[in-house]
């Protein structure tokens, strides 16, 4: 029946940055020569389809498609030119302060436990909360929504209204799950720019 269906596959690998704890710069930054290219944004994927039907009229050939874009609909978020940072640095260090990268990227850091497999460019699921992760010894109080991490117990706490209880598993799980810990840039309409599109069309050759 001359029906067709055709894909586009598109992968590009992260270009490589560095990240020294306070400012996220080109694969040559100024930081310590170890630093430098330390992180690598996340890869960039893309299918594209095609569905297509060819038939004979009368006037000559014709083809009836439909092109999906980002036929799968993935999220990915871009970074160039900063649109990402609504105030500048300070957004940028929320967001990758967040981020539990690998210890490995940081390697002198004082921080320790919040370690990951995290690389910027990932993000919070949509319409997932934020809850901080706060990394430390416990305050003399705190609020409910965040979690407290205490690296030398490596135990998470929550404060209940009175005082800390150690945080509930499944709830820590959740939160880590979901990513619920990143600190989202503030430009959010502009973090993901590519959703899937659907187009009709019809092509005619004589």
């Amino acid at each position: 029946g001359d029906w067709r269906i055709n894909f586009l596959g598109e992968w590009r690998e992260g270009v490589a940055m560095t990240w020294d704890g306070l400012s996220l710069t080109g694969a040559t930054g100024s930081g310590p020569r170890e630093l430098q290219g330390n992180v690598r944004w996340r890869d960039y994927y893309m299918l594209d389809m095609r569905f297509s039907k060819n038939f004979a009229t009368r006037f000559g050939s014709a083809q009836l498609f439909v092109d999906i874009t980002n036929v799968l609909n993935i999220r990915h978020m871009y970074h160039a030119g900063g649109n990402l940072w609504n105030s500048g640095d300070a957004d940028l260090q929320r967001y990758m302060q967040s981020l539990h990268l690998p210890k490995s990227t940081l390697p002198n850091s004082p921080d320790a436990g919040l370690y990951g497999d995290d690389q910027p460019g990932d993000y919070r699921k949509p319409g997932v909360a934020f809850v901080p992760i706060i990394q430390g010894a416990l305050p003399g109080s705190g609020e409910v929504g965040p979690l407290y991490y205490v690296p030398d117990e490596d135990q998470y706490y929550q404060w209940n209204g009175s005082s800390f209880a150690a945080a509930d598993r499944g709830r820590v799980n959740q939160v880590l799950d979901d990513k619920a810990y990143i600190n989202m840039p503030n430009r959010a309409s502009s973090a993901f720019l590519n959703p899937r599109n659907v187009f009709f069309g019809v092509r005619v050759s004589f």
